[in-house]
């Protein structure tokens, strides 16, 4: 009897603890987007971090083949950061913006790093924001284009379909 209350007790103490967590996967993946008169592979790194990790990927991580690398795990509360730099060919950093987003856990982010003359946020449906910046001329790009950071996100066991 003793022992069937023991092994009772323990399920109900498992089964309430696991009521109670509510923490989920948080994620982010990345694609680089390169519609830019520019020839060659674009000289750009991405370092994303959040609470107790940071990441560092570079042109060489992406293919054609994938629309998106990832997803990478990431913290389910605080704040993601994106330092996206743009190098000489010495891989100094010329051009490096910072972009911040809120955390939340269940959550996966699109992050698309884009170099061209028009923002794709306005070809994008699911998009949430983004953020131009001027590219340094140092780096010989064309003066019409700019270095976009784009992003959306979505639940990742409630995903809204589009």
């Amino acid at each position: 009897m003793v022992m069937r209350n023991l092994i009772l007790l323990l399920i109900i103490f498992t089964t309430s603890c696991s009521l109670f967590d509510n923490e989920q996967d948080s994620q982010v993946e990345f694609s680089l987007d390169n519609s830019s008169a520019y020839e060659g592979k674009l000289p750009i790194k991405i370092t994303f971090s959040s609470p107790g990790q940071t990441k560092t990927l570079t042109t060489s991580d992406f293919s054609d083949s994938k629309s998106y690398i990832g997803p990478y795990k990431t913290a389910t509360s605080g704040t993601l950061q994106l330092t996206v730099q743009m190098l000489d060919t010495n891989d100094k950093a010329v051009t490096s913006e910072i972009v911040k987003l809120p955390l939340k856990s269940d959550w996966k982010y699109y992050i698309k790093v884009a170099v061209g003359p028009e923002n794709p946020i306005y070809t994008c449906f699911i998009c949430q924001d983004s953020k131009a910046f001027a590219i340094d001329s140092k780096l010989n790009f064309p003066e019409t284009d700019s270095l976009f950071i784009v992003w959306s996100g979505n639940s990742i066991s409630n995903p809204i379909l589009f």
